[in-house]
């Protein structure tokens, strides 16, 4: 199984984090408000077992991938927004 992540941010954690109404408007406003394609957020791919159990963890990738596709021996990533889709070896 794979998991696409973004990286945490960390100027949103006190204002958004500790209130549930917060992070239900944060959730509904437009993506594009917190998305700069000249500088996208980055994020991270976690790879689990059957069992759910995380068995590598792939960091770094900018833009962070929304969604991973497994083909041969390639992931496909899905990002936000216009950026287009990009792929990596599945080592």
């Amino acid at each position: 199984m794979l998991v696409g992540n973004h990286d945490r941010i960390a100027a949103l954690d006190t204002p958004v984090l500790p209130s549930d109404l917060a992070r239900q408007i944060m959730i509904r406003l437009a993506g594009g408000l917190f998305v700069n394609e000249q500088d996208p957020l980055t994020g991270s791919i976690l790879v689990a077992d059957d069992a759910g159990a995380v068995v590598a963890h792939r960091t770094g990738l900018a833009p962070a991938a929304t969604s991973v596709l497994p083909a041969e021996d390639r992931w496909y990533l899905g990002a936000l927004l216009g950026q287009p889709v990009h792929w990596m070896p599945a080592r």
